[in-house]
Formats: C-alpha cells, sequence, structure tokens
C-alpha cells in the first residue's frame, strides 16, 4: 500500500485533554467550565492553506486560531491566544466577537452568529501571515483570502504555526482538511 493523499488529522500528543474521534477528526470537549484546546498534527510554514469545520454543537464560546512553538508547548490546556505567539478568535454568539493575543484580548466590535450544524471556513496564507475565517461561505469582518484583504489577524509570516480550536464548556466539531469534497 501506498497512499499517495496524506491529510491533516488532530495529533492527541499535540493536543490537551481534549477528546478526539474518527481517526482525529472529530473535537468533543469534554471538560466542563474549562477551556481545552486541540491542535493539528501538521505544523504550517509557508503557502495557502483552507480546511473546514462542521460546527455540530456549538458551545457558548470557543476561539480557533494559530500558535508558534512557543506559544503551543504552554497551551494545550487552556485557550489558544492565552500564551506568547498565539493568536485566537472567539466566536461569542449574542455578543461582541474577540481576539486574543498573548494572553490580552480585544473587542472585534462584531457579532459572527454560528448556529449547530454551520459550516466554518479557515483559510491561512503562510507566505504573508494572514488569517481568515468564514461561515457559510460569509468571510468574517469583510475578509477576503483571495485577494488577501481584511484578514482576522496577521501574524509573522514564514514562522511555523499550529492551527488550534479552544472550546469551552461543551461543542462538537468535526473537521474537512481535503478527505472529502469541500463544502464552499
Amino acid at each position: 500500500d501506498s497512499p499517495t493523499q496524506n491529510f491533516a488529522i488532530h495529533d492527541p500528543s499535540f493536543s490537551g485533554n481534549i477528546g478526539l474521534s474518527q481517526g482525529g477528526l472529530k473535537v468533543t470537549a469534554t471538560a466542563s467550565n474549562d477551556w481545552e484546546t486541540a491542535y493539528i498534527g501538521r505544523t504550517v510554514k509557508s503557502g495557502k492553506w483552507y480546511f473546514e469545520i462542521t460546527a455540530t454543537t456549538v458551545p457558548a464560546f470557543f476561539i480557533i486560531g494559530v500558535s508558534s512553538l512557543e506559544g503551543y508547548v504552554n497551551a494545550k490546556n487552556t485557550y489558544i491566544g492565552d500564551n506568547a505567539d498565539s493568536y485566537g478568535f472567539q466566536f461569542y454568539p449574542g455578543n461582541n466577537d474577540y481576539i486574543y493575543h498573548d494572553g490580552s484580548n480585544y473587542d472585534a466590535g462584531v457579532e459572527t452568529s454560528l448556529s449547530n450544524g454551520n459550516i466554518l471556513q479557515v483559510a491561512y496564507d503562510g507566505d504573508t501571515g494572514k488569517y481568515f475565517l468564514g461561515v457559510n461561505n460569509t468571510w468574517a469582518h469583510s475578509g477576503n483570502p483571495s485577494n488577501g484583504t481584511n484578514p482576522i489577524f496577521a501574524k509573522t509570516a514564514g514562522k511555523t504555526i499550529y492551527f488550534g480550536l479552544s472550546p469551552y464548556n461543551g461543542g462538537v466539531f468535526d473537521f474537512n482538511f481535503g478527505q472529502k469534497s469541500f463544502s464552499y
């Protein structure tokens, strides 16, 4: 057997005490009233990357983002964006979204609505460090990954990063890294 297609999955050795199943493609928050972070087991340094997440069960809030090795090492059992050189975007239905960076948070001033079954889109350009998020084919904060405008945030380009998802008190997420057709 010589597989020609290798897709990313979540790696339990990269993640906190969060539930991983279906070959590392399903993330289930297991902590009650606490943060957990699941990291994808493939690092990214350059190029353009895209994947989708079905928010099967949307928790009260969660953070999705990127972290360098320095931020990742300390953030397995906390949220992405809580440590040095990590950035996170908090979907907080019913409230304004927040951006987390180096342990601080900033009100993004806009609410992004989510419901069970919605498709989250993640686009990252490692050559520019720009990070974009969308919901059901509408990019958050008027972002446009095709032309590189209005990213959620931008990291230092060319730095090795880990993608992560940090749910709080519940949530189930199914990831598609290209192992099946994308919705958008």
